[in-house]
């Protein structure tokens, strides 16, 4: 029986090596139960919600009565300055209104009653990476406050530190 694996002796060269009908119906079995088993769902990690955000980005929310309030013109245009310095500091912008969210796959009303800002009111509130409020204010956060807040706290500062030293930002091991 040259080549089975009952043999002591090593099949030959010229022989396709046979693989037992035991592990054939094994990888098909295997791929059944990968077809049949359901999609990956988000968890509080993806990077979509702002609870995923955490640990990734730095977020600017602003809470506003509507998508055409003055107030929130002002911020798009503070934050469209702010540009490349915005992206230096990972910083995403999301805008929410009564009805809509932009920037993040969150709920409005969910947003809202997390962060207790009313339905009608305008707030922004500027959150660090590591979820904590950095600065919030009533209308339009200035740039230089946003940049100032994002400065000023210690995983910016140690960011900062990494970079200068070569590093990479996130420690991955």
């Amino acid at each position: 029986m040259t080549g089975s694996y009952t043999d002591q002796s090593p099949p030959d060269r010229d022989e396709p090596l046979r693989v037992p009908t035991r592990v054939k119906m094994l990888r098909t079995f295997a791929a059944t139960l990968a077809l049949l088993a359901p999609p990956a769902s988000a968890t509080h990690a993806d990077l979509r919600s702002i609870t995923g955000m955490r640990d990734h980005y730095r977020v600017l929310i602003v809470f506003t009565p509507s998508l055409h309030d003055a107030r929130l013109a002002a911020q798009q245009a503070i934050m469209t300055r702010l540009g490349v310095e915005a992206a230096k500091r990972d910083l995403l912008f999301v805008q929410v209104d009564p009805a809509t969210v932009i920037g993040a796959t969150d709920k409005p009303d969910k947003l809202r009653r997390k962060f207790s800002v009313p339905v009608l009111n305008y707030h922004a509130i500027l959150i660090g990476k590591d979820g904590h409020t950095l600065r919030e204010a009533a209308g339009p956060m200035e740039g230089t406050a946003i940049l100032h807040a994002i400065d000023s706290s210690l995983i910016r500062r140690i960011e900062v530190k990494r970079a200068h030293m070569g590093k990479p930002i996130v420690d991955k091991g």
